[in-house]
């Protein structure tokens, strides 16, 4: 049984990791930088703020990371089709960069961390959408 969940474990568990190894220590990285050479000031994380910054971006990043899942599911029910999709592409591209920025930290380096892999969610759903309709 637990072998039987082992994919589904992963899935939840590659968002977690990739914000906690790659964009977590890029952004508490620019964040002291940015307050220590732009502003002059010294960062002073207490625990309980990092914690929640942590655990936030952690549950944005695990919703974010299910787009695909997300965009099959409403292509196979019927509701969204892939040309309406592909139409839709540029507009969507925007909504990412417009959502990420609304939902992470007011910092570049946040919201392009989260917008850019969301968008390449984004068009991996289309793939699976693609494979999943020729089968």
């Amino acid at each position: 049984m637990l072998i039987l969940l082992l994919p589904y474990q992963l899935c939840c568990l590659f968002p977690e990791f990739f914000f906690l190894e790659v964009v977590a220590p890029f952004t508490l990285k620019f964040f002291i930088v940015f307050n220590k050479k732009l502003l002059g000031a010294e960062s002073s994380f207490t625990f309980q703020k990092y914690v929640s910054f942590i655990t936030q971006m952690i549950l944005i990043f695990g919703f974010a990371f299910q787009a695909p899942s997300a965009i099959l599911f409403l292509n196979k029910s019927g509701l969204v089709s892939l040309e309406r999709l592909s139409k839709l592409r540029k507009y969507i591209f925007l909504a990412v960069f417009v959502i990420a920025a609304i939902i992470t930290p007011p910092d570049f380096v946040s919201q392009v961390s989260l917008a850019v892999p969301l968008y390449l969610l984004f068009e991996l759903g289309i793939l699976l959408s693609q494979f999943a309709n020729r089968h």
